[in-house]
């Protein structure tokens, strides 16, 4: 069994599905995603039941920061960084683009503006 008090040099992350399952993360974790906050981009027919930006106004637990996953892309990012999210993560929308570098920097610029 791992003993977290003794592994300081390690960076601890989680994912969660419900703000329920958010709150309740021990503070060991310095981030842990949320999702499927829209419709997945990679998992054909994977969303959540629940809207997460509802859910994240429940949010009581913040040792954790929140990084919304899945069906962000660029048209999203904004909307889900100033309605609660800490940041956001990438993964269809990259992977799927036909210019995956050129979607990232696209997602970068837009994340850099909002925090200028």
């Amino acid at each position: 069994m791992i003993n977290f008090t003794e592994v300081s040099d390690f960076v601890f992350s989680t994912s969660t599905h419900s703000i329920e399952d958010f709150n309740a993360l021990k503070n060991i974790f310095e981030y842990a995603f949320l999702s499927p906050v829209f419709p997945s981009i990679s998992k054909e027919n994977y969303s959540s039941e629940r809207n997460l930006f509802e859910e994240i106004k429940k949010r009581k637990n913040f040792s954790p920061k929140t990084v919304a996953l899945g069906g962000i892309y660029s048209g999203n990012i904004e909307q889900t960084l100033q309605n609660g999210f800490d940041n956001i993560a990438l993964l269809g929308t990259i992977w799927s683009s036909e210019n995956a570098i050129k979607n990232f920097k696209l997602c970068q610029k837009i994340v850099l503006s909002l925090s200028a």
